[in-house]
């Protein structure tokens, strides 16, 4: 299967937000994904910065 980690870039260090990514997408200023069983993480200000689908990560920086 093809499921990611989301990280979160803080102070130049990736936090993981989300194990199992199915879905993720930039909407209306924020990232939304999905995770395999249906959870939501919403990042607010966030834009996609990195995907590496060969490592299976998404690198999320988000703007305040």
């Amino acid at each position: 299967m093809c499921e990611s980690k989301l990280y979160v870039l803080e102070r130049g260090e990736r936090k993981q937000v989300l194990d199992n990514a199915v879905l993720v997408r930039e909407q209306d200023g924020r990232v939304v994904a999905r995770g395999l069983l249906g959870e939501t993480v919403e990042l607010e200000g966030g834009r996609i910065v990195e995907v590496d689908a060969e490592g299976h990560a998404i690198v999320v920086r988000v703007e305040e």
